[in-house]
């Protein structure tokens, strides 16, 4: 009879935390697709640039030769690692997990800056880009 309200008690515990599986497993579920920056580099294009990368925040001017561009820094590959991993958590330490995992989802959700500069014939001299798209 005991045994059988343990039973009951970790099944209950255990369906109601599945359901109430909180935001960063969510967030990481929901992760973007990540650009990829290896075929951009010294002497390559502007409009080749533009094709891979989109559309730039700020755009080049005839004063000042550099787009700068917003990208997601995604990760496909530890997607569905992280939520699993999110899920266990959340129920093994009934929801305190989500006060350090959000944020951390949060960030990764947060778009980099990433900078190309041009010469005149509209060829990549600098390619700057945050420490987190380093290959």
């Amino acid at each position: 009879m005991k045994r059988k309200i343990y039973v009951y008690s970790f099944l209950l515990l255990f369906v109601s935390m599945t359901f109430l599986t909180g935001c960063a497993a969510r967030k990481a579920a929901s992760v973007r697709r990540w650009h990829n920056l290896r075929g951009i580099e010294n002497g390559k294009d502007r409009p080749l640039v533009l094709k891979k990368l989109g559309d730039p925040v700020q755009a080049a001017t005839p004063d000042q030769r550099e787009d700068v561009f917003e990208l997601n820094r995604g990760n496909l590959a530890f997607a569905y690692a992280r939520v699993v991993a999110h899920s266990l958590l959340d129920m093994g330490t009934l929801g305190l997990w989500e006060l350090l995992a959000t944020p951390f989802e949060e960030w990764m959700e947060q778009p980099r800056e990433v900078t190309v500069e041009y010469d005149s014939n509209d060829k990549v001299v600098d390619f700057s880009r945050d420490r987190l798209y380093t290959p």
